[in-house]
């Protein structure tokens, strides 16, 4: 069954805002440890997000 736009749009910003929940917490634990591997996992999810953002944005 083949999905209508509203529901993938829905998608694509729950993706986001997830996306967004889950580097936000990252952050906090970089400010606790501040290790090379934590750095490098928020710049990572901070790419991600920023792609999550971008397909909604093209999508709409």
């Amino acid at each position: 069954m083949e999905r209508n736009p509203y529901e993938i749009f829905e998608d694509l910003k729950a993706q986001s805002r997830a996306m967004k929940e889950e580097l936000e917490k990252e952050r906090e634990k970089l400010a606790q440890s501040n290790s090379e591997a934590q750095i490098e996992r928020v710049r990572q999810l901070e790419m991600e997000s920023a792609a999550a953002d971008y397909r909604v944005e093209e999508y709409f």
